[in-house]
């Protein structure tokens, strides 16, 4: 099995949002409903204040919480990619167990639905040989998607913690991030 993850450049992102606007699009996502978020922090003082974005969704992890809360195993890790997908027909009761076990909020209730929705890599486009909308709509180039392993091999100096982001040790994410200073 390939193991599917991101690579989030924060020092690259400029907190535009296109990717979240991608993913809602795809997902036709209402008001405050993400698939994608791009979370903004501002701090210090003068004279060196600051401000950095960083780009957010489903880490796919290894040990994933949500596929052991969903007891309608509508949630499952994809053997050949390690995506974790939802099969929507299967999310019957809109129990929304999963959304609040996951540590990083990477899980969201569509009301329009009354199911909940999730990034799923965009597998649809994987399969046609493409990558996820997100990463394809980043202007400023700040996401990348792919072989994780690959991924942490191809860029020095890169995390799997920053501030404000849940302990992976415990569900092993498969995202990593060239930090901000400020984010760590």
């Amino acid at each position: 099995m390939t193991q599917k993850g991101f690579y989030v450049n924060m020092k690259r992102c400029l907190g535009c949002s296109t990717c979240q606007v991608a993913c809602k699009d795809k997902f036709d996502l209402d008001i405050g409903e993400f698939g994608r978020r791009v979370a903004r922090y501002e701090g210090g003082k003068y004279p060196a204040p600051y401000v950095y974005s960083v780009s957010l969704a489903c880490g796919h992890c290894d040990r994933p919480a949500c596929v052991e809360a969903c007891s309608a195993g509508a949630m499952t890790k994809d053997a050949e990619t390690g995506l974790v997908l939802l099969d929507q027909d299967r999310c019957v009761v809109g129990c929304r167990k999963c959304e609040q076990v996951c540590p990083y909020g990477a899980i969201t209730y569509v009301k329009a639905t009354g199911k909940i929705q999730k990034c799923n890599g965009c597998k649809d486009r994987l399969d046609a040989g493409k990558l996820p909308l997100c990463v394809s709509g980043c202007r400023a180039r700040a996401l990348e998607f792919g072989d994780i392993a690959a991924l942490k091999r191809a860029h020095t100096g890169w995390v799997n913690k920053i501030k404000d982001y849940a302990d992976p040790a415990k569900t092993g994410p498969n995202v990593i991030f060239n930090p901000r200073p400020e984010a760590l």
